[in-house]
């Protein structure tokens, strides 16, 4: 064997067992058996190699399933609120339709009564087309005191317009002072307490002359009428409660003449 093969392979043995941990017989085995001694770098090597490429790839493994369980936990932790969010809006969706479906029981039964010039109307017992035909039609006097609230029609939050189903009870306030010439009403918007007072001053104003615009549509003279907002003045229900806060988003009547 050539000088310089020898020469490498003390070098490879240095390298492998490291020059301050080689004793002399690992040198000297090293020098006699070149073949082994490269062999055994050469082995040494390829481990040392196989441990840091595996200990390289098991790092990268845990970061990738610590980044996989975090993205999954984030994505459950969104849904679960957005499910939440779901049913609390149908929580209150459905307490909202509670409420409507309990205020129309209240009302009792409908009935047919006539008016004069020959209308008549389906209207319920203790609604509040009845109990202002009977004011009307009764010796109570008028005073400032004395309001009627219409019991189905309804503002959603922050707006002035009447629902569909609000048309029903503004055409039989309509027919009613059809009926009885010489009467005149005010209007009076209220709002929940949602929002800032002047704000609610505002909406409360707009829902009046809503309902005003509309009984003017209808035929009636704007001279009969007056519209006032009162925001969230003189609340019929606690406003802590989406049953309640629909309750106060309401239009009153009362009689100025009769």
């Amino acid at each position: 064997m050539s000088k310089g093969i020898i020469v490498t392979v003390i070098i490879a043995v240095l390298a492998f067992f490291g020059y301050k941990s080689c004793d002399r017989d690992q040198i000297t085995s090293a020098i006699e058996n070149p073949g082994q001694a490269a062999l055994d770098a050469t082995k040494g090597m390829a481990d040392k190699a196989m441990d840091t490429a595996a200990g390289a790839a098991t790092g990268m493994a845990d970061k990738a399933m610590d980044t996989a369980t975090g993205m999954a936990d984030k994505a459950m932790d969104t849904a679960t609120g957005m499910a939440d969010k779901a049913m609390d809006t149908a929580g209150v969706a459905a307490g909202a339709a509670g409420a409507v479906g309990g205020a129309l029981a209240k009302l009792g039964d409908f009935f047919k009564v006539e008016l004069p010039g020959g209308l008549s109307l389906n209207i319920p017992k203790f609604g509040v087309e009845n109990k202002l035909i009977s004011f009307i039609k009764g010796d109570a006097a008028i005073d400032n005191a004395t309001w009627f609230d219409f019991d189905r029609i309804n503002f959603n939050t922050g707006s002035s317009a009447l629902s569909a189903e609000s048309q029903e009870q503004i055409a039989n306030i309509g027919s009613i002072l059809t009926a009885y010439p010489n009467v005149t009403l005010k209007v009076g918007g209220y709002t929940d307490n949602t929002g800032s007072a002047e704000g609610n001053m505002a909406l409360s104003q707009k829902r009046a002359d809503s309902v005003k615009s509309s009984l003017v549509a209808l035929g009636v003279d704007a001279s009969r009428l007056d519209a006032e907002g009162y925001g969230i003045q003189n609340p019929i229900a606690t406003n802590d409660t989406p049953e309640g806060r629909a309750q106060n988003r309401r239009i009153s009547l009362r009689v100025t003449a009769k």
